[in-house]
């Protein structure tokens, strides 16, 4: 046997529609009782239970419109997003088919470089040899050979001799 509860809720739309009609429980209950299962709740269980249930739909309904509301703006958005994003999608394969391939010089270093002797081995890196203070000192270039790089290095190295 199900409880009030749960024959109200099977009932919902009949409920709310005998409680905004009638205006009170005992009218909606008289409506109402033209359900079989309805029929079977006393008039003091349905007050209780109805009340809380109309009550609830309403608050829920309050809220439900704002909410809708956000969701459809959201919609909106994302909409405009996508609108957005598939105009990008399409500006970057434009960008991409008239993209010419960056052909690098290949830039040979100097025998020496600020009083460093620049050294590039077999696989292509660049270092830079100096004797400091008795020791031979190195640097790490890279594979590609750049004088504002080298620079940096010696600086950030404290190995800079101004003379």
């Amino acid at each position: 046997m199900s409880t009030t509860t749960e024959i109200l809720l099977d009932h919902l739309p009949a409920v709310l529609d005998a409680f905004k009609v009638a205006g009170s429980p005992t009218a909606a209950y008289e409506r109402l009782k033209a359900f079989p299962a309805i029929a079977t709740i006393s008039l003091s269980s349905f007050r209780a239970v109805a009340s809380a249930i109309v009550e609830t739909a309403q608050r829920l309904h309050e809220v439900e419109e704002p909410v809708k509301q956000e969701i459809d703006n959201l919609k909106e958005q994302v909409t405009l997003l996508t609108q957005e994003r598939d105009s990008l999608q399409e500006q970057l394969a434009e960008l991409n088919n008239n993209r010419q391939p960056v052909k690098q010089e290949n830039v040979q270093p100097p025998k020496t470089f600020e009083g460093w002797t620049v050294h590039t081995n077999e696989k292509g890196y660049t270092r830079l040899h100096k004797k400091v203070n008795g020791k031979v000192q190195g640097i790490y270039i890279g594979r590609q050979w750049d004088k504002a790089k080298a620079l940096e290095r010696i600086k950030a190295a404290g190995l800079l001799i101004i003379v």
